[in-house]
């Protein structure tokens, strides 16, 4: 599953952290809950599977690329900060989730820098 957000002037945009407390239950999966083109494994995707998802979903590729930058961004600039561990226990994300949640972090960052290519 994807959520999309929309602004007050229509703008759309992706969910940011849409899977982080199923992440913080379950561990980290490599399996998506949907494929991204013909893709289901998060570890394999490539540039092909975000142009047929957008193609399948009437977006443009641009406007795919564009999310998945500036995601990339935020997920390296967050995904081990002090800030991030604040705001994710001021949640009441309990200290041990917190642990967890680094553990998965090499993933998020290896595919962040995967992305980058695209």
């Amino acid at each position: 599953h994807v959520s999309l957000l929309q602004d007050a002037k229509g703008k759309w945009r992706i969910a940011p952290a849409y899977d982080l407390i199923g992440t913080v239950v379950l561990g980290y999966d490599s399996r998506l809950a949907f494929s991204i083109g013909y893709q289901n494994n998060a570890m394999q995707l490539l540039s092909r599977d975000w142009k047929l998802l957008a193609e399948q979903s009437q977006l443009s590729y641009p406007f795919i690329k564009r999310e998945i930058k500036r995601l990339r961004e935020l997920l390296l600039r967050f995904a081990d900060s002090k800030e991030m561990q604040q705001a994710l226990k001021d949640a009441g994300l309990p200290d041990n989730a917190w642990l967890r949640l680094q553990q998965q972090r090499h993933h998020i960052v290896k595919q962040c820098k995967k992305a980058a290519l695209w």
